[in-house]
């Protein structure tokens, strides 16, 4: 049982490591990519 635990981690949790830096910004980020595509609209 602790096999696939830890084959699901190894996949699926781990990759996403690098992303945690971006937490900060993230609301920012996400904020400029809605101007950018939707031109102010859809904020």
């Amino acid at each position: 049982m602790i096999k696939p635990l830890l084959i699901e981690i190894g996949v699926e949790e781990l990759p996403a490591i690098p992303f945690l830096k971006e937490l900060p910004t993230i609301e920012k980020q996400w904020l400029d990519i809605l101007e950018k595509k939707c031109f102010g609209v859809c904020v």
